[in-house]
C-alpha cells in the first residue's frame, strides 16, 4: 500500500464471540499461505498469553506450522524503531525516586514525598502522560499548583533521560522511533499484511503507530464488539477505525463448525465463578514458591496435567529469584540451568551469582557508609545467597555449610562490625 493512503481497503472484523474471532483469523492466515506456505505472517497480539494461546490452536489445527510471528505493540515498536539505547528495566522507578527526592519540601507534594507508594504513583502518571502521546508537558494541562509542579518534574524526568553523550529511551521515544520509521515493516517483517487481534482500545502512542503501519501494509483487524454493557470501552475503538475507512465484517456468534461460540470474556451476566481458583495465603515468597511446587506435582500426580503444559506467573525479578532456587531443589539442573523455561530467559539479578554479586556490593556499601558494617545477618545471607567454592571459603578439606556460619556467629555474639567479627570468633573458637 503506497505512502499517504487511508485505512481504505483494510478489513475490520468485529464479534462478540472470541472462538468466532480466532477461528477467523486462522482462516484468514492459512488462506494467505496457501500457495506460500512459507509465507511470513505477523499477528499482532495485546499479549503474549494471548501469543502462546494462537500459536497453540494454529500448530493444532494445521499439523504445524512456520514463520508465523505473534510480536506485542511493544515488541512491534522496538522493530521499527531499530537498535537503541532503551532505559534498563528498573531505571525509570531509579529516576522518579530521585525526582521525588527533590521535590521542596514546602511544595504541594513535598508533605507526601517520603510516603510508601509515591515514587510509583510518579511513574505511573507518567506513563500516562506518554501514552497520551505527549514527550513533554504541556502548559495548557497546568489546572492548578498540582499540575504545574508535576508538569515541571516530567520535563525534569525528559530531560534526565538524554542528558549525556549515550542517553536513553524509554516507551514514548521507541513508538515515536518505530511510527516514523514504519515504511520498514515490509523489510523488517517480510510480510506484506499485519493481523492485530484481540484489542478492544488503543492509547494514543499504539494508535499513531498502527495508523503509520497502516499506509505501508493492509491491516487486518479482529475487534471485540457486541451489544452488552461489556463492550462499551470498545465502542470508540469502533467508531475510530470506520471513520477511517475500514471494511467492516460482523461475524455471527458461532464458530466456523457451527458450534456455539464462547462470548469474549466468557460472557457471564452475574458474578464471575470461582470455580477451579485457589487462594493460599503465605507468610513469605520462599514458602509461596514451596506452595507452587507443590501444587505443579498435585496437579501432575492427581490429574495427570505435564509439567510442560503449566505456567507460572510472577510479580518481577525478586519474586523470580526465589521460585528458581526452589525449582532447582525440587526438580534440580541440568547444565547449569533449572529444568524449567523461563520467559524471555532468566535475568542475571534471578540468578544466584546476581543475587549474591549485589549482597556483595550491598556488604561493601555499608562498610564504607552505613552505620552497621558487616552486620552478621547481612554477611549470613550473602554466604547463603552467593555461589561460593567451600575450599575458596574455608580451605581444601575443610567443611563449610552456610548454616553453620549462621550458628556459630550467633553463639559467637557477633552483631556487626569487622573488629568483632575477629575477636568474637576467636574467643568462641578458643573456648
Amino acid at each position: 500500500m503506497r505512502e499517504g493512503a487511508n485505512f481504505m481497503g483494510h478489513a475490520l472484523q468485529l464479534s462478540a464471540s472470541e472462538a468466532a474471532l480466532s477461528a477467523r483469523l486462522l482462516t484468514d492466515i492459512r488462506a494467505g499461505r496457501e500457495s506460500r506456505p512459507l509465507a511470513p505472517a505477523v499477528v499482532l497480539v495485546r499479549s503474549n498469553l494471548v501469543a502462546l494461546q494462537l500459536s497453540r490452536r494454529l500448530a493444532r489445527e494445521t499439523t504445524g506450522y512456520a514463520n508465523v510471528r505473534f510480536p506485542t505493540f511493544i515488541d512491534l515498536a522496538r522493530r521499527l524503531a531499530g537498535p537503541g539505547n532503551d532505559l534498563p528495566a528498573g531505571g525509570e522507578r531509579v529516576m522518579w525516586a530521585a525526582l521525588a527526592a527533590e521535590l521542596p519540601p514546602a511544595s504541594y507534594l513535598g508533605p507526601v514525598k517520603d510516603k510508601a507508594g509515591f515514587v510509583e504513583t510518579l511513574r505511573a502518571a507518567a506513563e500516562d502522560v506518554r501514552q497520551a502521546g505527549l514527550g513533554s508537558w504541556d502548559v495548557d494541562l497546568n489546572l492548578g499548583e498540582k499540575f504545574t509542579l508535576f508538569g515541571k518534574t516530567f520535563d525534569r524526568y525528559r530531560a534526565l533521560l538524554t542528558k549525556g553523550r549515550r542517553g536513553y529511551r524509554d516507551e514514548y521515544d521507541v513508538f515515536s522511533a518505530a511510527t516514523a520509521g514504519a515504511a520498514a515493516f515490509a523489510d523488517r517483517f517480510g510480510a506484506r499484511e499485519l493481523f492485530v487481534f484481540g484489542f478492544y482500545d488503543f492509547n494514543e502512542l499504539q494508535r499513531r503507530l498502527l495508523q503509520a503501519v497502516g499506509r505501508y501494509v493492509k491491516l487486518r483487524l479482529y475487534v471485540p464488539f457486541g451489544e452488552g454493557r461489556e463492550f462499551r470501552f470498545a465502542r470508540a475503538t469502533r467508531d475510530w477505525l470506520e471513520a477511517l475507512g475500514c471494511d467492516v465484517d460482523l461475524l455471527p456468534a458461532v464458530s466456523s463448525g457451527g458450534e456455539a461460540a464462547r462470548p469474549w470474556g466468557g460472557g457471564c451476566d452475574g458474578p464471575a465463578s470461582a470455580e477451579g481458583v485457589k487462594i493460599i495465603s503465605v507468610p513469605d515468597a520462599e514458602t509461596e514458591a514451596r506452595e507452587v511446587a507443590r501444587e505443579a506435582l498435585r496437579l501432575s500426580r492427581e490429574r495427570g496435567v505435564p509439567l510442560a503444559e503449566m505456567a507460572v506467573l510472577y510479580r518481577g525479578d525478586e519474586a523470580l529469584a526465589v521460585l528458581t532456587e526452589v525449582f532447582d531443589l525440587v526438580w534440580g539442573k541440568e547444565d547449569g540451568e533449572g529444568r524449567y523455561y523461563v520467559a524471555g530467559g532468566r535475568p542475571l539479578a534471578a540468578t544466584r551469582a546476581g543475587e549474591g554479586a549485589r549482597r556483595m556490593l550491598e556488604l561493601a556499601w555499608r562498610a564504607q557508609a552505613g552505620p552497621r558494617p558487616f552486620g552478621r545477618r547481612d554477611v549470613v545471607d550473602f554466604v547463603e545467597t552467593a555461589p561460593l567454592k567451600p575450599e575458596a571459603v574455608a580451605g581444601e578439606g575443610v567443611r563449610f555449610e552456610p548454616a553453620l556460619w549462621d550458628d556459630i556467629s550467633a553463639a559467637a555474639g557477633v552483631v556487626y562490625g569487622r573488629r568483632e567479627w575477629a575477636e568474637r570468633l576467636a574467643r568462641y573458637a578458643a573456648a
